[in-house]
């Protein structure tokens, strides 16, 4: 398990802030077992992620696997880390997450899916 309190990588702040986002302030964090009881939902990258939450926390909540909701063909569900790459790298892996979060919000009913009309 990596430790909590790192910060975002270049590459990733600079993709991020083409999409208007700020992550220069943001510093990784572990989840603590009050938050895993506490989630209606936690969401991973990859089955991995989703198994090592289970074995830690045990069925506490829901645990998705973001790539799973990808509404564009795909030929793996996990979201790859595109830990020590390129911006490029970061920038597919953010509009594949955009993509995914999308559709998980219109399951959640937060948002009306814009393909129907």
């Amino acid at each position: 398990m990596i430790g909590g309190g790192r910060p975002s990588p270049a590459p990733a702040q600079e993709a991020a802030a083409a999409r208007g986002y700020d992550l220069s302030a943001h510093r990784s964090q572990l989840v603590s077992r009050a938050q895993a009881h506490a989630a209606g939902l936690v969401v991973v990258m990859n089955a991995a992620q989703r198994a090592g939450f289970r074995a830690r926390f045990g069925a506490v909540s829901p645990v998705l696997v973001l790539g799973d909701l990808d509404p564009q063909p795909i030929l793996r569900r996990e979201i790859a880390d595109p830990i020590n790459r390129g911006v490029s790298d970061f920038a597919r892996v953010y509009e594949r997450i955009d993509r995914c979060t999308e559709r998980l919000a219109v399951l959640l009913g937060t948002r009306t899916d814009k393909r129907r009309s």
